[in-house]
């Protein structure tokens, strides 16, 4: 069994093809471990159990079986999963003889992923370059945030100066015309006071007179709709 080595989604589908079937054998069993997991055989009293990885394994069986050693030495043992092999695949292959059909035995041989960082190296650089990329954007945003605030008062300060000189040209225009209006109407008025004055002169006496006869002068009459008494 050769070295589970870090691999990218090309080799990852080769090595699926070529040799990680044979891991699926009733003799063998696969378990995905994070890189800082300490595997060492169960007869060691520091021994614990692998801890599966999130990614790239999705589980849906998960238990663990006890075998002949001490009840502390358990294996994880995976019912059924699918793989996928993503950018980068950490993974150790155990190899395990069976002891009778219906138990195993623990692993006596570990085989440790190959530790390379030159993939995780790259993924680190292209998050510095993105979240270059978003700084630099989101300073483009607000400069033109500010841009666009200045041109904006400039325009309103523009349209408030043409409005205030467009309102004083035409008050001074109509201006003018309203005192020629307001004096035509007094002239008006003065004149139809005058002519009021005059005619009261004249016909004064008129009807002065025309009251004294009324008063003095009286008819008596039965009015036309009284009716005579029987």
């Amino acid at each position: 069994m050769e070295l589970a080595q870090l691999i990218n989604y090309n080799e990852g589908r080769e090595l699926f093809r070529s040799r990680a079937m044979t891991i699926f054998r009733p003799t063998f069993s696969l378990s995905l471990l994070y890189t800082h997991t300490r595997y060492v055989s169960p007869q060691c009293p520091s021994y614990y159990p692998p801890k599966p990885l999130a990614s790239p394994l999705t589980l849906t069986s998960i238990k663990y079986r006890s075998t002949a050693n001490p009840s502390y030495s358990r294996r994880l043992h995976l019912n059924n999963f699918t793989m996928v092999f993503p950018t980068v695949l950490i993974c150790s292959v155990a190899q395990r003889f069976p002891k009778n059909n219906h138990r195993l035995t623990a692993s006596p041989r570990v085989y440790q992923a190959a530790s390379n960082s030159q993939g995780i190296q790259t993924l680190l650089e292209a998050e510095k370059e993105a979240a270059k990329i978003v700084q630099k954007a989101k300073q483009f945003r607000t400069e033109r945030l500010k841009a666009a605030r200045t041109e904006a008062a400039k325009e309103i300060d523009t349209l408030k100066a043409q409005k205030n000189a467009e309102y004083q040209a035409f008050d001074t225009e109509h201006s003018g015309e309203a005192d020629q209006l307001v004096a035509k109407v007094s002239q008006e008025t003065e004149a139809k006071l005058i002519e009021v004055q005059t005619a009261f002169a004249q016909n004064k006496e008129i009807v002065i007179a025309k009251l004294l006869e009324t008063m003095t002068n009286v008819q008596p009459a039965v009015h036309v709709n009284a009716k005579a008494r029987s």
